[in-house]
């Protein structure tokens, strides 16, 4: 257990997280029973730490704490004791004790993660349903019914993919996957077991058959391994891949699937991997040993065989949706029913691993489809960081029930990136901060986990204090706060030297046009139309609301721009702009989401709806 000291440097640096929270002392007890079932909840999260006595200056955007003490500590300690006794089923045994600074108590009471057979824990008034909660990031959230179901299943090892389903036999497996099996798994092991078995054993010996009422009927793991279509279209309708290629860079309502792909996963893997490599922009390589060039994929095989084997091995096969791989000209994005098991800052650690169907990735695997268990987002990142790619991201959303995987056709640290470094020689950057500043710039976001990654060896507390000097030096800005906090570019990224900012094909950034600068001047805003680059700068800074917001339509009708580029471009603040115009013309229907099913996205944009005309 941590003490009060590494207690207070991690919630100086990185604020309220999975792992602490604070409180002022004076209310305990009912406050604090969704954040104990919370720890005691979360998977491999170690539990959790209340410190109380502490005080947030709520009037600051970034965490500032004064410890103030606890006036009757033997009444908090007996309070938290009680609730955790009586309120709390099962009931539970905090670990607490009293820290003295300055003359002044705080409490600390240590909330254990339960054992998996004693989840989950709930708030016994509310019930297991409405009472049961996960601790994501800084936040207590309600037990979905996947968490519920996780967490209950992980009581008797029971995953879904073990589910029998009745009325099913061998004749709905399609011939051919099984076949598959035996060729992939000969060349793994060709002396192995199971290949000796008929089909009958081999199926009974993996799980994928199970008995039933004396009956052999298929396991849900079974038949998406290797059902016939006809039987995938009847038991699992939306399990199907969409695949899309988009021209550009955005997702726009013209855009529409191009392929789609159902069938059993031993054989729609392979398909899919050669479908995007195939997709994939190709750079021109020389053999040492020929003179004949040779056209590579910029994404390496195995780190695209990898994102797919994930998505496909730890899908929620209990939604109703379709996987969709989305070919972008800068990107593949991997979009995938079900969020992460692992917290999203833990995704790539070792051993960091919880998977949602055992069955089907005990297959993969023995197949040499998947790397070894747990590490398959780790050796993408390798790949990708050995080709000099930008890194992937991997985002999480339980509130979606989705896991998006995004992997770069963008080169990572070129001399142009080198070059744009020099407007900021009076930072005295550090080689991970310059990383960074490049990533930002590529991406158009970081946050703790990503600076780590680019940044191997550093700890969460050295990345927060390199990313508090980036935001002190203007570099970047933060966009949230506690475990979710993320930056993007900050003013000094944004007008850099004089504003003059080179542009990157991932995430362009501009300079001011309606400071003074001459609006006809191509190299401000590559691409702007003059004629919307004069209307920028005749609005200045006494414009009228309606003024800007004809702006504001004409820049968004040109191309999606996130809220820092239009701030950057009209020269105002990100507040203002967001608060005063792109909120109210969203909720007006007159601007869209380039990411409507997610309004907090870290890139998201914003794109004129109908046609924009000036009263």
């Amino acid at each position: 257990m941590l003490k009060l000291d590494d207690l207070w440097e991690r919630l100086i640096v990185g604020d309220e997280s999975t792992a602490i929270e604070v409180k002022r002392g004076t209310d305990v007890g009912k406050s604090m029973l969704e954040s104990i079932s919370a720890f005691a909840n979360e998977p491999d999260n170690g539990g959790g730490y209340f410190i109380l006595g502490v005080e947030r200056d709520t009037e600051r955007l970034f965490p500032e704490y004064h410890i103030v003490g606890v006036d009757d500590v033997d009444k908090v300690q007996t309070t938290i004791a009680t609730v955790c006794r009586d309120s709390i089923q099962p009931p539970l045994r905090p670990t607490i004790w009293t820290e003295t600074r300055k003359g002044m108590t705080v409490v600390i009471a240590y909330i254990a993660e339960a054992q998996p057979h004693e989840k989950p824990v709930f708030v016994k008034s509310r019930g297991i349903m409405n009472g049961s909660y996960r601790r994501i990031g800084s936040t207590d959230q309600k037990c979905t019914d996947e968490d519920l179901a996780f967490l209950i299943q992980s009581r008797g090892h029971q995953s879904f993919d073990k589910t029998i389903l009745p009325n099913t036999s061998i004749a709905d497996f399609e011939p051919r996957a099984i076949q598959e099996y035996r060729n992939l798994r000969a060349k793994v092991n060709p002396t192995a077991s199971e290949l000796s078995y008929s089909d009958d054993e081999l199926l009974d010996a993996i799980g994928a058959l199970e008995m039933q009422n004396s009956q052999r009927c298929a396991t849900v793991a079974g038949l998406l391994l290797f059902g016939k279509q006809t039987a995938l279209r009847k038991y699992f309708p939306m399990t199907r891949v969409d695949y899309v290629r988009v021209p550009g860079r955005e997702w726009l309502p013209d855009d529409r699937v191009d392929l789609e792909m159902r069938e059993a996963l031993i054989l729609l893997i392979p398909r899919l991997i050669n479908q995007i490599m195939e997709d994939l922009p190709k750079a021109l390589a020389f053999s040492d040993s020929s003179p004949l060039r040779e056209d590579l994929p910029l994404i390496p095989f195995r780190a695209i065989r990898e994102a797919v084997v994930n998505a496909l091995m730890h899908r929620n096969y209990r939604a109703d949706r379709t996987t969709m791989v989305i070919k972008y000209s800068n990107r593949i994005e991997i979009h995938n029913p079900g969020y992460s098991l692992i917290a999203e800052e833990r995704l790539g650690e070792p051993h960091a691993t919880q998977s949602r169907n055992p069955r089907i990735a005990d297959v993969l695997h023995d197949l040499n489809l998947a790397e070894t268990k747990g590490t398959g987002i780790r050796k993408i990142r390798e790949l990708m960081e050995q080709a000099n790619l930008t890194l992937p991201l991997f985002e999480s959303d339980r509130t979606k029930d989705g896991f998006t995987a995004s992997l770069f056709t963008v080169h990572f640290f070129e001399q142009a990136d080198i070059d744009w470094l020099t407007n900021f020689k009076d930072c005295n950057l550090k080689d991970e901060e310059a990383r960074a500043l490049v990533f930002i710039r590529k991406v158009g976001y970081i946050n703790n986990s990503l600076f780590r990654e680019l940044n191997r060896g550093v700890d969460t507390l050295e990345a927060s204090r390199s990313l508090q000097r980036l935001r002190d030096l203007e570099l970047i800005s933060s966009q949230s706060k506690g475990a979710g906090t993320f930056y993007v570019p900050g003013k000094r990224m944004l007008v850099a030297e004089g504003g003059t900012l080179q542009v990157s094909e991932a995430n362009p950034t501009y300079k001011s046009l309606s400071a003074g600068l001459n609006p006809t001047d191509k190299e401000v805003v590559p691409g702007l139309p003059i004629h919307i680059a004069e209307a920028v700068a005749d609005i200045g800074h006494r414009a009228t609301p309606d003024e800007i917001k004809y702006v504001v339509k004409k820049l968004c009708k040109w191309r999606a721009l996130q809220v820092t580029e239009i701030a950057a471009i009209l020269n105002r603040s990100r507040r203002h702009i967001q608060e005063n115009y792109l909120r109210p013309m969203i909720r007006a229907g007159e601007l869209r989401y380039t990411y409507p099913d997610n309004p907090a996205h870290p890139q998201q944009a914003y794109k004129t709806v109908g046609k924009s005309k000036r009263k």
